[in-house]
């Protein structure tokens, strides 16, 4: 069977970052003493005021708050370097105020300690009883390479796809982390172990089908900033 190219191009990526890690210890220096962006702002998706669409909301808010979690225990396995994520947390204010506002977005980002903001839309599908959201993730400053600021992701609410198609969201966040590491100056070999992580969950998804455009676009910033930090 064929693999995606998308799939290829990763594992071969992540493959090159896995071999220049070997080439650090495993204790690397500590970052400049610059507060980290730890938290992702979550707030109210629209299409999720009542019934059924309000459960499926909660359920995705569920699952990206335990996503989290397992996020820092995936990455501080990686590096020492990221011991500072025991701080990393989502935080929930409520309705989105942010909408349709680029100044006041980029000055809410710019006055917290924001990893990311997500806001989205949670929609029916058609012709089915299965829900599906739209997730608009802004990473700011923190755009690295990328030309938006923010990254659009879809993903089924279902119990059999979630858990897989949470991995969209992981490579977004795993990237912003990365561009975060590279503000604060930290070793490269931080950098490196976030988007060598990235690089896995993308070859992940590529299993599951194309990965969406945005996506795809993160995955080509992430290769051109490992071939910088591993050449």
């Amino acid at each position: 069977m064929q693999v995606p190219l998308n799939a290829r191009s990763a594992a071969v990526a992540a493959g090159l970052a896995a071999a220049a890690l070997l080439l650090w210890p495993a204790q690397v220096s500590a970052c400049d003493s610059v507060d980290p962006r730890d938290t992702v702002f979550m707030f109210n998706y629209g299409g999720a005021d009542v019934g059924e669409a309000r459960n499926q909301h909660s359920q995705f808010q569920s699952a990206i708050h335990d996503k989290a979690r397992q996020w820092v225990d995936e990455l501080k396995r990686l590096s020492a370097g990221l011991d500072y994520l025991d701080g990393f947390h989502v935080e929930k204010p409520g309705e989105d105020t942010l909408a349709g506002n680029p100044a006041r977005t980029r000055q809410f980002f710019a006055g917290t300690r924001a990893l990311e903001l997500l806001s989205g839309v949670v929609t029916k599908d058609s012709g089915r009883d299965s829900y599906s959201v739209r997730s608009r993730i802004f990473v700011g400053e923190l755009r690295g390479s990328l030309v938006e600021e923010s990254v659009v992701v879809s993903l089924p609410i279902s119990a059999a796809q979630f858990g897989s198609m949470m991995d969209s969201h992981s490579v977004v966040t795993f990237y912003a982390l990365a561009m975060d590491a590279r503000r604060r100056k930290c070793d490269r070999a931080v950098s490196i172990a976030l988007l060598s992580a990235l690089m896995e969950k993308v070859r992940d998804l590529g299993r599951h089908g194309p990965l969406d455009p945005d996506l795809k676009l993160v995955q080509e910033a992430a290769d051109r900033e490992l071939k910088a930090l591993t050449r």
